[in-house]
């Protein structure tokens, strides 16, 4: 009985609800991810994936996608389609006023949902070794059990380096926390082309609090940061990371005006309040092409 104007989904597991419906109104496939990329692509996983997309994606007309690398995809795979890129942006609401912060210490951030032993965290605190003489202390956010700990803490050989564990967070609580730190780092693996293709919401985060970004290259990050030269820099290799970390230790001012610059990108540019007329055009254009 309910008739809604449009009816998105947004994981793979929709996509037969969405093929289905799509001869009776308007439907909208929101693609956070490459999903057959997301697993080695000569696995089972993948190719069940992309057996489902090939199915169902051809009853579609219309995605959004949540980095253009991945929409990229999907147009290589799918040439009918209409493919909107929409990043993954918070909303300006949410924005911590900037904190001048002291350089005593280099305060370095990462966050996520589960804090693993696959994230890049480990060679992240071992090319630490190589400026132990500077003070940093680093925060991980997210969900740690006691096992995952004490495996990161070993890895810690200064005794001026320093390693704290918080639990998830509220979206404003997580930005007003990372705005206590100079640096939020963004280091992905880059294995499978997923990781590859897509811009996580570290990116897009760390503006908003006021921090300097410093990303490990894969083809999406350091695409991001072209566009968005404001926002961070991107590391090429860890002898690179230390070089930018001694750098920024040294040049105390230029970090603050660097980190200044991050955050009014994200205040003026990288938010949802801006990205969101992205998503109203998309939708709008699909209303209108079904009346």
């Amino acid at each position: 009985q309910f008739q809604p104007d449009l009816v998105i989904g947004h994981n793979p597991g929709a996509l037969p609800i969405l093929s289905e419906w799509s001869p009776r109104g308007p439907v909208l496939f929101d693609a956070e991810d490459d999903h057959p990329g997301e697993f080695d692509l000569t696995s089972h996983e993948s190719q069940r994936a992309a057996q489902l997309e090939a199915n169902e994606i051809r009853n579609l007309t219309h995605i959004s996608a949540a980095s253009p690398m991945i929409g990229e995809q999907y147009q290589l795979r799918f040439p009918h389609l209409q493919i909107t890129p929409i990043d993954n942006a918070f909303e300006r609401t949410l924005q911590p006023e900037f904190q001048p912060l002291k350089q005593d210490t280099l305060r370095l951030v990462w966050f996520s949902q589960v804090v693993g032993l696959d994230r890049g965290i480990q060679e992240l605190l071992q090319a630490l070794s190589r400026v132990a003489d500077l003070r940093i202390h680093i925060t991980l956010i997210g969900l740690a059990d006691e096992r995952v700990r004490r495996d990161l803490e070993s890895y810690l050989s200064s005794p001026h380096h320093t390693l704290s564990f918080k639990a998830p967070a509220l979206e404003k609580t997580l930005l007003e926390e990372l705005g206590r730190h100079h640096i939020g780092l963004a280091i992905e693996n880059g294995k499978t082309r997923n990781r590859q293709l897509c811009r996580t919401n570290k990116l897009f985060c760390y503006p908003l609090a006021g921090c300097l970004t410093l990303a490990s290259h894969t083809r999406s990050q350091a695409q991001f940061l072209e566009e968005h030269s404001e926002a961070g820099v991107v590391f090429e290799s860890y002898e690179g990371l230390i070089r930018l970390l001694r750098e920024w230790k040294d040049h105390p001012k230029a970090l603050q005006e660097k980190r200044k610059a991050a955050w009014k990108l994200g205040h003026d540019t990288l938010n949802w309040e801006t990205e969101s007329k992205k998503l109203l055009a998309l939708v709008g254009d699909i209303l209108q092409d079904a009346s």
